[in-house]
């Protein structure tokens, strides 16, 4: 019987191991952590590894990506032409969210039950293969007296032309003034959803819930 090994990073069983010496440090007394150890105690320990440790050490060691390990995020550019020299230019609010906040370009007077398309002074070009999501803030309504008309506006990367202004589509619930300013909704961009394909069946082959509402009010 051939002599078999264990890794000694994953336990799987192997026959032909690569075999590394690894420093471990042995304190003789306690330290607080962060402490510079000039002459600390050193010992060579040998372990064995498997195929897929081994250059997984070996990547970690030379700063690489490992397989499976997830992309770190990379910050998007949107470009913004300003239609309007009144508003204050995009930014987010520091510590408070990731949605950034839209403002009214210019002063609108509602009576209740009016429609407003009110111009937010804004044209974007957004990155490639994203979309904007945009909705009221959560004090919209409180402060203004105003609901956005399609509850969510959603705008797409091929609407990015020089004139391709950005709106709030409001329905004034009661007399209500807005200011040239005033920040009235909030977006932020979402990436595509991928591609979908649909696949009719006589069945799904789950337990049916119970319909809107089974669940109750409490």
């Amino acid at each position: 019987m051939s002599m078999v090994h264990v890794c000694d990073a994953c336990g799987k069983v192997i026959q032909h191991p690569h075999d590394q010496k690894m420093r471990e440090f042995t304190l003789n007394t306690s330290y607080d952590y962060g402490t510079v150890l000039t002459n600390p105690t050193v010992e060579r320990k040998e372990i064995h590894l498997c195929d897929n440790c081994f250059h997984a050490l070996y990547l970690i060691a030379e700063g690489a990506k490992m397989p499976g390990q997830p992309e770190q995020p990379i910050g998007q550019t949107i470009k913004v032409k300003y239609l309007s020299d009144k508003i204050e230019k995009l930014d987010y609010i520091a510590s408070k969210s990731d949605w950034i906040d839209l403002r009214a370009a210019e002063n609108v007077d509602l009576k209740a039950g009016n429609f407003k398309l009110i111009p937010l002074g804004v044209a974007m070009q957004l990155p490639k293969g994203y979309e904007a999501h945009i909705i009221p803030r959560s004090s919209t309504f409180k402060n203004f007296g105003v609901i956005q008309a399609n509850h969510m506006g959603m705008v797409d990367e091929s609407y990015c032309g020089d004139n391709d202004q950005w709106y709030f589509p409001a329905i004034a619930m009661r007399d209500t003034s807005i200011k040239v300013g005033d920040r009235i909704c909030q977006f932020r961009i979402v990436e595509h959803q991928p591609q979908i394909s649909f696949e009719a069946v006589e069945t799904l082959g789950n337990e049916d819930r119970g319909g809107i509402g089974s669940t109750g009010t409490r």
